[in-house]
């Protein structure tokens, strides 16, 4: 487990975009996947990171629900929650 990794993700619930802020230690390349709750894989993006914050904004074309977003660094996985609400109006 990488101590100094830190991933998190806003806004969530989210309407269009999605943005996951990666803090990573060196150069590495980040992969993010959106899955439904029955593991069906909706999205999946790769991204090449530096070193420090890093800021990867991404726009899956999803129904509303609740999806899993998983980010994996080398062999590390950070599973998050996220919402996608009704739109208002």
């Amino acid at each position: 487990m990488h101590k100094s990794l830190n991933v998190s993700i806003f806004p969530n619930p989210f309407e269009d975009n999605l943005t996951v802020k990666v803090d990573v230690l060196e150069s590495d390349t980040v992969t993010i996947q959106l899955y439904n709750l029955t593991s069906q894989l909706l999205f999946s993006k790769e991204f090449e990171v530096t070193a420090g914050t890093n800021l990867l904004k991404i726009s899956p074309k999803v129904a509303t629900g609740i999806y899993l977003l998983q980010v994996k660094i080398k062999e590390t996985l950070f599973p998050n929650r996220s919402m996608k609400p009704l739109s208002a109006g």
